[in-house]
Protein backbone atom coordinates (compact mmCIF):
# COMPACT_ATOMS: atom_id res chain seq x y z
CA UNK A 1 0.00 0.00 0.00
CA UNK A 2 2.83 2.26 1.18
CA UNK A 3 4.44 1.70 -2.49
CA UNK A 4 1.60 2.45 -4.46
CA UNK A 5 1.11 5.94 -2.81
CA UNK A 6 4.35 6.50 -3.81
CA UNK A 7 3.82 5.12 -7.12
CA UNK A 8 1.08 7.84 -7.50
CA UNK A 9 2.64 10.52 -5.85
CA UNK A 10 5.51 10.11 -8.22
CA UNK A 11 3.28 9.87 -11.22
CA UNK A 12 0.83 13.37 -9.97
CA UNK A 13 4.13 15.29 -9.42
CA UNK A 14 5.51 14.45 -12.81
CA UNK A 15 2.35 14.72 -14.87
CA UNK A 16 1.89 18.42 -13.06
CA UNK A 17 5.13 18.85 -14.21
CA UNK A 18 4.96 17.91 -17.63
CA UNK A 19 2.06 20.76 -17.78
CA UNK A 20 3.88 23.32 -16.40
CA UNK A 21 7.39 22.59 -18.45
CA UNK A 22 4.32 22.72 -21.91
CA UNK A 23 3.05 25.63 -20.41
CA UNK A 24 6.63 27.36 -19.81
CA UNK A 25 7.85 25.85 -23.51
CA UNK A 26 4.52 27.31 -25.36
CA UNK A 27 4.70 30.70 -23.93
CA UNK A 28 9.01 30.79 -24.76
CA UNK A 29 7.63 29.75 -28.38
CA UNK A 30 5.31 32.81 -28.73
CA UNK A 31 8.02 35.24 -28.18
CA UNK A 32 8.20 36.55 -32.23
CA UNK A 33 3.99 37.78 -30.96
CA UNK A 34 3.32 40.76 -28.87
CA UNK A 35 0.23 41.64 -27.29
CA UNK A 36 -1.00 44.41 -26.54
CA UNK A 37 -3.94 44.41 -23.36
CA UNK A 38 -6.02 47.57 -22.06
CA UNK A 39 -6.80 47.05 -19.00
CA UNK A 40 -10.36 47.40 -17.97
CA UNK A 41 -9.41 48.90 -14.48
CA UNK A 42 -12.52 51.37 -14.03
CA UNK A 43 -11.56 55.10 -14.33
CA UNK A 44 -8.26 54.68 -14.97
CA UNK A 45 -5.86 53.94 -17.42
CA UNK A 46 -3.63 50.91 -17.47
CA UNK A 47 -2.09 48.93 -20.48
CA UNK A 48 0.03 46.07 -20.68
CA UNK A 49 2.12 45.09 -23.45
CA UNK A 50 3.72 41.43 -23.79
CA UNK A 51 6.57 40.26 -25.93
CA UNK A 52 7.67 36.88 -24.54
CA UNK A 53 8.36 37.15 -21.24
CA UNK A 54 8.99 41.09 -21.15
CA UNK A 55 6.64 43.69 -20.03
CA UNK A 56 6.34 46.95 -20.56
CA UNK A 57 3.28 48.60 -17.96
CA UNK A 58 1.83 51.67 -18.79
CA UNK A 59 -0.01 53.26 -16.09
CA UNK A 60 -2.39 51.24 -13.35
CA UNK A 61 -5.41 52.61 -12.38
CA UNK A 62 -6.44 53.33 -8.97
CA UNK A 63 -7.13 49.70 -7.60
CA UNK A 64 -4.14 47.64 -6.79
CA UNK A 65 -6.34 44.84 -5.84
CA UNK A 66 -8.08 45.22 -9.78
CA UNK A 67 -4.53 45.96 -11.12
CA UNK A 68 -2.39 42.76 -9.50
CA UNK A 69 -5.60 40.18 -10.79
CA UNK A 70 -5.57 41.65 -14.03
CA UNK A 71 -1.53 41.09 -13.93
CA UNK A 72 -1.76 38.10 -12.56
CA UNK A 73 -4.42 36.42 -15.56
CA UNK A 74 -1.89 38.13 -18.16
CA UNK A 75 1.53 37.24 -16.98
CA UNK A 76 3.02 33.39 -16.09
CA UNK A 77 2.80 33.10 -12.20
CA UNK A 78 6.50 32.00 -12.47
CA UNK A 79 7.50 35.17 -14.38
CA UNK A 80 8.15 37.91 -11.45
CA UNK A 81 9.69 40.45 -13.42
CA UNK A 82 8.45 43.38 -15.29
CA UNK A 83 10.97 45.16 -17.81
CA UNK A 84 9.88 48.39 -17.84
CA UNK A 85 7.06 50.20 -16.40
CA UNK A 86 5.66 53.68 -17.48
CA UNK A 87 4.05 56.47 -15.05
CA UNK A 88 2.33 58.89 -17.27
CA UNK A 89 1.61 61.47 -14.65
CA UNK A 90 1.21 60.68 -11.09
CA UNK A 91 -2.50 61.13 -10.52
CA UNK A 92 -4.45 58.77 -8.67
CA UNK A 93 -6.28 57.07 -11.17
CA UNK A 94 -2.94 55.88 -13.40
CA UNK A 95 -0.56 55.72 -10.26
CA UNK A 96 -2.05 54.18 -7.27
CA UNK A 97 -1.75 50.48 -8.87
CA UNK A 98 1.23 50.85 -9.68
CA UNK A 99 2.14 50.54 -5.62
CA UNK A 100 0.81 47.28 -5.69
CA UNK A 101 3.03 46.38 -8.76
CA UNK A 102 6.28 47.54 -6.89
CA UNK A 103 5.32 45.38 -3.78
CA UNK A 104 4.63 42.22 -5.52
CA UNK A 105 6.78 41.96 -9.17
CA UNK A 106 11.04 42.87 -9.28
CA UNK A 107 10.69 46.32 -11.65
CA UNK A 108 13.94 46.76 -14.43
CA UNK A 109 13.34 49.87 -15.18
CA UNK A 110 10.79 52.80 -14.56
CA UNK A 111 10.36 55.84 -16.63
CA UNK A 112 8.65 59.01 -15.39
CA UNK A 113 8.35 62.50 -15.33
CA UNK A 114 9.82 64.75 -12.67
CA UNK A 115 6.14 66.04 -11.79
CA UNK A 116 5.15 66.25 -8.29
CA UNK A 117 1.88 66.22 -7.20
CA UNK A 118 2.42 66.54 -3.66
CA UNK A 119 -0.41 64.31 -2.95
CA UNK A 120 0.11 60.88 -0.60
CA UNK A 121 -0.37 58.71 -3.04
CA UNK A 122 2.93 59.75 -4.98
CA UNK A 123 4.96 60.66 -1.94
CA UNK A 124 4.15 56.52 -1.37
CA UNK A 125 4.71 55.78 -5.00
CA UNK A 126 8.65 57.40 -4.78
CA UNK A 127 9.23 55.68 -1.44
CA UNK A 128 8.78 52.30 -2.99
CA UNK A 129 10.94 53.17 -5.90
CA UNK A 130 13.33 54.22 -3.64
CA UNK A 131 13.05 51.06 -1.96
CA UNK A 132 13.61 49.01 -6.14
CA UNK A 133 16.85 48.28 -7.46
CA UNK A 134 15.57 49.50 -10.72
CA UNK A 135 17.13 52.01 -13.02
CA UNK A 136 15.07 55.23 -13.25
CA UNK A 137 14.83 57.48 -16.56
CA UNK A 138 13.31 60.77 -17.06
CA UNK A 139 10.44 60.36 -19.70
CA UNK A 140 11.59 62.81 -22.46
CA UNK A 141 10.74 63.10 -25.97
CA UNK A 142 13.16 60.84 -28.35
CA UNK A 143 13.96 58.06 -25.20
CA UNK A 144 13.33 54.55 -27.17
CA UNK A 145 13.07 51.74 -25.46
CA UNK A 146 13.55 48.31 -26.52
CA UNK A 147 12.17 44.87 -25.01
CA UNK A 148 11.98 42.00 -26.07
CA UNK A 149 12.48 40.66 -29.78
CA UNK A 150 9.63 42.86 -31.65
CA UNK A 151 8.35 45.59 -29.49
CA UNK A 152 9.75 49.13 -29.32
CA UNK A 153 8.34 52.45 -27.56
CA UNK A 154 9.65 55.89 -28.30
CA UNK A 155 8.75 59.23 -26.52
CA UNK A 156 7.29 61.89 -28.14
CA UNK A 157 6.39 64.19 -25.23
CA UNK A 158 6.75 66.05 -22.91
CA UNK A 159 9.67 67.70 -24.84
CA UNK A 160 11.76 68.71 -22.13
CA UNK A 161 12.74 67.38 -18.86
CA UNK A 162 10.14 68.13 -16.43
CA UNK A 163 10.77 69.85 -12.58
CA UNK A 164 7.00 71.21 -11.76
CA UNK A 165 5.33 70.85 -9.01
CA UNK A 166 1.21 71.85 -7.65
CA UNK A 167 -1.80 69.70 -7.46
CA UNK A 168 -4.10 69.38 -10.56
CA UNK A 169 -1.99 70.61 -12.96
CA UNK A 170 -0.19 66.65 -13.87
CA UNK A 171 -2.21 66.45 -17.15
CA UNK A 172 0.16 68.87 -19.04
CA UNK A 173 2.34 67.07 -18.82
CA UNK A 174 1.71 63.43 -19.38
CA UNK A 175 3.96 61.13 -21.26
CA UNK A 176 2.62 60.26 -25.47
CA UNK A 177 4.42 57.14 -26.53
CA UNK A 178 4.19 55.40 -29.60
CA UNK A 179 4.41 51.37 -29.55
CA UNK A 180 5.64 49.53 -32.94
CA UNK A 181 5.59 46.17 -33.07
CA UNK A 182 5.58 44.83 -36.62
CA UNK A 183 3.27 46.62 -39.21
CA UNK A 184 0.84 47.94 -35.98
CA UNK A 185 1.25 51.07 -34.11
CA UNK A 186 -0.54 52.55 -30.64
CA UNK A 187 -0.76 56.18 -29.43
CA UNK A 188 -0.51 56.20 -25.64
CA UNK A 189 -1.66 59.46 -24.81
CA UNK A 190 -1.70 59.51 -20.85
CA UNK A 191 -4.07 62.85 -19.92
CA UNK A 192 -3.15 65.31 -22.44
CA UNK A 193 -5.17 68.34 -23.44
CA UNK A 194 -5.82 69.86 -26.45
CA UNK A 195 -3.15 72.29 -26.27
CA UNK A 196 -0.30 69.66 -26.01
CA UNK A 197 -1.75 68.04 -28.96
CA UNK A 198 -1.32 70.67 -30.94
CA UNK A 199 2.25 71.37 -30.04
CA UNK A 200 3.53 68.02 -30.99
CA UNK A 201 1.68 69.30 -34.36
CA UNK A 202 3.51 72.01 -34.60
CA UNK A 203 6.37 70.40 -33.87
CA UNK A 204 6.24 68.04 -37.23
CA UNK A 205 6.13 64.73 -34.65
CA UNK A 206 4.87 62.14 -36.75
CA UNK A 207 1.61 61.24 -34.60
CA UNK A 208 0.24 58.77 -37.17
CA UNK A 209 -0.92 55.44 -35.73
CA UNK A 210 -2.96 52.63 -36.00
CA UNK A 211 -4.68 52.79 -32.42
CA UNK A 212 -5.28 55.52 -30.75
CA UNK A 213 -6.22 55.39 -27.15
CA UNK A 214 -7.82 58.38 -26.63
CA UNK A 215 -6.66 60.89 -23.86
CA UNK A 216 -7.87 61.74 -20.90
CA UNK A 217 -11.04 59.02 -20.71
CA UNK A 218 -12.67 60.62 -23.57
CA UNK A 219 -12.76 64.40 -22.11
CA UNK A 220 -14.28 67.21 -24.17
CA UNK A 221 -10.25 68.95 -23.37
CA UNK A 222 -8.65 66.62 -25.39
CA UNK A 223 -8.93 64.44 -29.00
CA UNK A 224 -9.03 67.96 -31.28
CA UNK A 225 -10.17 67.05 -34.83
CA UNK A 226 -7.04 68.34 -35.70
CA UNK A 227 -5.06 65.71 -33.53
CA UNK A 228 -7.51 63.29 -34.88
CA UNK A 229 -6.45 64.02 -38.12
CA UNK A 230 -2.65 63.97 -37.55
CA UNK A 231 -2.80 60.59 -36.10
CA UNK A 232 -5.78 58.82 -38.36
CA UNK A 233 -6.35 56.11 -36.51
CA UNK A 234 -8.53 53.54 -37.89
CA UNK A 235 -9.26 52.39 -34.00
CA UNK A 236 -9.63 54.16 -30.51
CA UNK A 237 -9.41 52.90 -27.05
CA UNK A 238 -11.14 55.10 -24.35
CA UNK A 239 -9.97 53.97 -21.06
CA UNK A 240 -13.05 54.81 -18.58
CA UNK A 241 -15.47 53.58 -15.89
CA UNK A 242 -18.92 52.76 -15.95
CA UNK A 243 -21.30 55.76 -14.95
CA UNK A 244 -18.83 57.75 -13.97
CA UNK A 245 -19.11 61.19 -12.58
CA UNK A 246 -17.12 63.01 -14.51
CA UNK A 247 -19.12 62.06 -17.67
CA UNK A 248 -16.46 60.41 -19.41
CA UNK A 249 -16.79 59.85 -22.77
CA UNK A 250 -17.83 63.86 -23.48
CA UNK A 251 -20.40 63.71 -26.18
CA UNK A 252 -18.00 65.96 -28.57
CA UNK A 253 -14.77 63.45 -28.14
CA UNK A 254 -17.38 60.68 -29.47
CA UNK A 255 -18.87 62.82 -32.04
CA UNK A 256 -15.30 63.92 -33.09
CA UNK A 257 -14.42 60.22 -32.96
CA UNK A 258 -17.52 59.69 -35.06
CA UNK A 259 -16.71 61.96 -38.04
CA UNK A 260 -13.27 60.83 -38.08
CA UNK A 261 -15.29 57.11 -39.30
CA UNK A 262 -12.70 55.89 -36.27
CA UNK A 263 -14.03 52.45 -34.60
CA UNK A 264 -14.27 53.32 -30.79
CA UNK A 265 -14.29 50.32 -28.18
CA UNK A 266 -14.34 51.42 -24.92
CA UNK A 267 -13.46 49.52 -21.84
CA UNK A 268 -16.27 50.18 -19.48
CA UNK A 269 -18.28 48.41 -22.54
CA UNK A 270 -15.71 45.81 -23.68
CA UNK A 271 -13.70 45.08 -20.77
CA UNK A 272 -10.26 44.51 -21.45
CA UNK A 273 -9.24 45.31 -24.93
CA UNK A 274 -6.58 43.54 -26.68
CA UNK A 275 -4.60 43.11 -29.66
CA UNK A 276 -2.24 39.98 -30.68
CA UNK A 277 0.29 41.31 -32.93
CA UNK A 278 2.77 39.59 -35.28
CA UNK A 279 5.40 41.11 -38.25
CA UNK A 280 2.91 40.42 -40.83
CA UNK A 281 -0.69 40.75 -38.54
CA UNK A 282 -2.38 42.14 -35.62
CA UNK A 283 -5.49 41.69 -34.81
CA UNK A 284 -8.03 42.01 -31.82
CA UNK A 285 -8.69 39.21 -29.59
CA UNK A 286 -10.80 40.88 -27.24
Amino acid sequence: MKNRKIIYWSLGFLFVTSIILGSILLFLGSDSKTKVTFLDVGQGDSILISNGSAQILVDGGESRKVLLEKLGRLIPFWDRKIEVLVLTHPDADHVSGLLGVLQSYEVKLIVVTGYDSQTKVQQAWEKLIEQENADVVDAVQGTKIVAGSNLTAEILFPFYSVDVSGKGKSNNSSVVMKIQSGQKSFLLTGDIAKREENEMIERGIDLSADVLKVAHHGSKNSTGEKFLSAVDPSEAIISVGADNKYGHPHENTLSALGNGEIEVLRTDKEGDVAYECDDKKCELIE
